[in-house]
Parts: C-alpha cells; structure tokens; sequence
C-alpha cells in the first residue's frame, strides 16, 4: 500500500545540537529507495507503508549501534484507498486555492 507519512526522530539525551544523528537518518532514509523530503523539523517520505515501518527500524538499529541510548520517533502516516497518495498532491491543491505565490514560503501571517 502506497503512503505517505512524516518522520521525526528525536535522540534523547544527546546534547542540544543532534545534526549529527539527524544527518544519519536522513542518509539512510535516502538508501531505503523511499521518495524523501527533508524540512526543518522532520522529514516526509513517500513509498510503500513497509518501507517506511522498515525505513525507520534502520534508523533506530543505526542509531543505537552508534552509541545512541534512548531515541523518541514521530510518525504521521496517510493511507487512502480513493487514489494513490504524493507528497506534492496536498502542496499543489492549497497552492490552487491561493493564487501563484507558493503555499510553502514562508509568511508572516
């Protein structure tokens, strides 16, 4: 089953900058032949619903190889059995609604 879904693994324990374990699953996240995209406080994927279950289990296994004690995930998963889902489709329909300006810049609103 396609999904979409995002992802947010938080290293508990880890100091107060984590770029260094987020860099790693982000790597892995791209090795796992998921569509990815990175933003400032996860990333969103697309692919089958069991790349992603096995997606994320990489990154904890990783993770906790590499010293990481304690790690806490995020997971928000869209299913839909009307039509297949994509990351851009959500994007692409509030930007139909609000004229040529992207919906996803950033707006003092």
């Amino acid at each position: 089953m396609k999904t979409i879904a995002e992802i947010d693994v938080q290293p508990v324990g880890e100091g107060v900058s984590i770029r260094e374990q987020v860099a790693r699953a982000v790597e892995l996240l791209g090795r796992s032949g998921l569509r990815t995209r990175l933003h400032a406080l996860g990333t969103e994927v697309e692919g089958e619903l069991s790349q992603v279950f096995e997606a994320v289990g990489a990154i904890h296994d990783e993770l906790h190889r590499s010293g990481v004690q304690r790690l806490v995930t995020t997971l928000k998963i869209e299913t839909r059995t009307d039509h297949e889902v994509d990351l851009d489709d959500a994007v692409y329909a509030v930007e139909g609604l609000t004229g040529p300006e992207p919906a996803s810049r950033i707006t003092n609103a």
